[in-house]
């Protein structure tokens, strides 16, 4: 008797159900977003014509949806909505949202095109708090540098008193003496009114040494999609050596590196913003 023959997979049959397992998975796809961009549940015949899909087709993929708790079905209007499951998947996600995961990409570009320490910065009890730092360069101050500074004297907290009402940072420079860590720290109401407007025009901040001689820092703002200010954005180094790079092509970098962050997060609710970026 001969050998039986080795049953081998038929190649073409197995492309041919790859192809359409790809073209389900793309048609449910299409369906649970038009599904979710619609402003009212939809039934199986609007989306199928609407979609260019078969009834029996379109029937059939959104029955496997509500199975699996994609879709809910509505038993009085035979009409479909998201499902709970995208209820359990959105908490997810928004729990992994922090202000640190979505700028750090950002931060990340920035060192390795000016390759000075790339800085993410809050308020935080009417002082700046660094929440995430990327390394450039080393550089011997950075080592004792404070992760909360005051306000009046860096580049971030110049950033966030700008956007505070007259009375409000006339208080915070008169009603407590304010430290001069240097003598180029501004310490007065009247002269950081002149700071401000160029601060609020070019939206781009210094710290010229006013915290610690031989450290220069430069920042943008970071905002909601309200146009609130949430963070900071900014660079610190030896003076020295941010001259020689070029203070104009430093400030250039940090610009569009903030530009680019507040892009992507309009894209986020403030709430979600703020939750995660509240101590």
């Amino acid at each position: 008797m001969g050998k039986d023959k080795e049953m081998k997979p038929n190649k073409d049959t197995n492309t041919n159900e790859n192809e359409d397992l790809n073209v389900m998975v793309e048609r449910a796809a299409m369906i649970m977003d038009r599904i979710y961009k619609s402003k009212k549940p939809l039934g199986v015949s609007p989306l199928a014509k609407e979609l260019g899909l078969a009834k029996v087709t379109t029937f059939r993929i959104m029955k496997t949806l509500e199975k699996y708790n994609y879709l809910k079905l509505d038993p009085d209007t035979m009409e479909y909505s998201l499902g709970y499951l995208f209820y359990e998947y959105s908490k997810k996600i928004e729990k992994n949202i922090s202000l640190i995961n979505l700028v750090t990409p950002y931060m990340e570009t920035l060192v390795n095109k000016v390759n000075e320490n790339v800085n993410l910065s809050i308020m935080y009890k009417d002082k700046i708090l660094t929440i995430k730092t990327v390394e450039g360069d080393s550089f011997a101050l950075m080592s004792v540098l404070e992760p909360l500074a005051p306000l009046h004297c860096s580049s971030s907290g110049k950033l966030f008193l700008s956007r505070w009402t007259d009375e409000r940072i006339k208080d915070y420079f008169e009603n407590e003496e304010r430290i001069e860590y240097t003598h180029f720290t501004i310490t007065k109401y009247e002269t950081f009114l002149k700071e401000m407007k160029k601060i609020l025009r070019e939206g781009i901040s210094y710290d010229r040494e006013e915290y610690s001689y031989g450290l220069t820092c430069i920042s943008a703002p970071l905002f909601d999609r309200n146009k609130n200010i949430i963070a900071v954005l900014g660079i610190s180094g030896p003076t020295n050596r941010l001259l020689y790079k070029g203070l104009e092509s430093m400030e250039k970098e940090v610009k569009d590196a903030a530009n680019e962050a507040n892009e992507f997060l309009k894209k986020f609710s403030p709430e979600i913003l703020k939750l995660k970026n509240t101590l």
